[in-house]
């Protein structure tokens, strides 16, 4: 019987060792029950709650090839953790002769055996769902006390590592605070200062990469109109304020506010651009604009 692996580990606390530890488990189980393995189909950092995964999706079209008959997984959540999804991946499979095999979980090819899929499937559920839970939970206490909660790093800030004693176990916890980085913020001053003087955001362009630094027309707006270089912490719309080391006064801020949105609408400057079919047509999926500073 031919078979596929399948195989899927995702951001939370998961590594590239995820992955060595299921193959390992798959092609032990393989081996065991006579089972030829003819392709790998592997996800990194992708979330089982939902299929759109890229590998997944080409191991469900690959499977109406009728190249092999099974897809082995270490175990049912890897295949996925919404058991309406999973089951309607599963049905999709079946249909191409194709059944879904798990090396640590012990099914029976029988009702009972489809029974004790929809009970995982249902328990699988369950956990991603309270993860998901535990998840927001922290984030939003970490936001309390303005913590980082991920993401990037904004240009003129860095992280430092704190600790701080957690009450219900008795023991030290690290956290992360936005700290002024001293080497980048003047950087960052400079920025707001050259668009509230008038250079556009080619100019500003030119000067970052005098730094060193490579940055798209895009991503030099996003910095811009980062609230955090005001003091602002942002998460799930709630703005706390003299949360993070300030790098530029409101007055300027709000300046260069002004300016970006007046310089948003403004077509002016296309007069002074060559004129293409699609000049005022196309435009930025990002920031919206339409002329030819993107």
């Amino acid at each position: 019987m031919n078979v596929v692996i399948y195989a899927r580990y995702s951001s939370h606390n998961q590594t590239e060792c995820s992955i060595e530890g299921q193959l390992k488990v798959c092609y032990e189980y393989a081996k065991q029950n006579k089972l030829n393995v003819i392709h790998e189909y592997i996800d990194r950092a992708q979330t089982g709650t939902n299929d759109n995964r890229e590998q997944f999706q080409k191991m469900l079209a690959d499977s109406e090839r009728k190249y092999f008959q099974g897809v082995l997984v270490y175990q049912l959540d890897r295949f996925g953790r919404g058991d309406v999804v999973d089951a309607i991946n599963e049905y999709k499979l079946n249909k191409n002769g194709v059944e879904v095999i798990s090396a640590k979980e012990n099914f029976t090819n029988d009702p009972s055996g489809n029974l004790m899929k929809g009970v995982i499937r249902s328990i699988n559920k369950y956990y991603s769902d309270e993860l998901s839970v535990k998840v927001r939970r922290g984030m939003d206490l970490n936001a309390d006390k303005c913590y980082y909660n991920g993401g990037s790093v904004p240009l003129g800030l860095k992280l430092k590592v704190v600790e701080e004693l957690n009450g219900s176990f008795g023991k030290t916890i690290k956290k992360k605070k936005f700290i002024l980085d001293e080497e980048t913020a003047p950087i960052v001053r400079k920025i707001f200062e050259m668009y509230s003087s008038g250079s556009t955001i080619v100019k500003i362009k030119e000067y970052l990469e005098t730094k060193g630094l490579k940055y798209s027309n895009c991503k030099i707006r996003t910095i811009l109109g980062n609230k955090k270089y005001i003091g602002i912490y942002t998460h799930s719309g709630r703005e706390i304020v003299d949360a993070i080391p300030q790098i530029i006064d409101n007055e300027l801020f709000e300046d260069v506010q002004k300016l970006l949105e007046k310089n948003k609408h403004s077509r002016s400057r296309l007069k002074t651009q060559t004129e293409y079919i699609l000049t005022t047509k196309l435009y930025c999926g990002n920031c919206k604009r339409y002329d030819g500073t993107v």
